[in-house]
């Protein structure tokens, strides 16, 4: 006995007309062959598979919320680590100015040093030039009191 069958129409693309005319000799016998699959299979595997994708949703939103998270998380390590660096750089810039001011300052050291033994020696040759100088004046007192007070020559003579 002959099954009774119904006519029907459908719209599909190409790409699937073409791949169905390859495996089946007829149309009629792929979409008999493909609604059989459709029917064949459980009621519990559609819903399982609608609860897949609801779970997978909520999974890519809890993804998407975590990436997030992370971007952000990573935003603040990227100004820490800015913020270390500028420090550093600071730090490392501070430590280079100290080292040249103490260098500077070496030097002005060793600057007044020379300075104060050169003042040293001109001391010292002031001293001794004031000590002769006292001496010279000494002995020219010591002349004058040698010599005898009436030995002047009167005022009118003056060659």
């Amino acid at each position: 006995m002959q099954q009774v069958k119904k006519s029907v129409t459908a719209r599909i693309p190409i790409e699937l007309y073409d791949k169905c005319n390859q495996q089946c000799e007829n149309m009629t016998d792929a979409i008999i062959a493909g609604l059989e699959m459709l029917c064949n299979q459980s009621k519990t595997n559609c819903k399982t598979d609608v609860i897949n994708i609801s779970k997978l949703d909520t999974q890519l939103e809890e993804k998407t919320a975590r990436i997030q998270d992370l971007q952000k998380h990573n935003d603040t390590l990227k100004r820490e680590l800015e913020n270390f660096t500028n420090k550093e750089t600071g730090s490392k810039e501070t430590l280079h100015s100290y080292e040249s001011r103490l260098e500077e300052k070496n030097f002005r050291i060793i600057d007044l040093q020379a300075h104060n033994e050169t003042l040293k020696k001109e001391l010292e040759t002031l001293q001794n030039m004031h000590t002769n100088y006292m001496l010279q004046v000494q002995t020219l007192i010591n002349q004058k009191a040698i010599e005898s007070p009436g030995a002047k020559k009167p005022w009118w003579r003056f060659w």
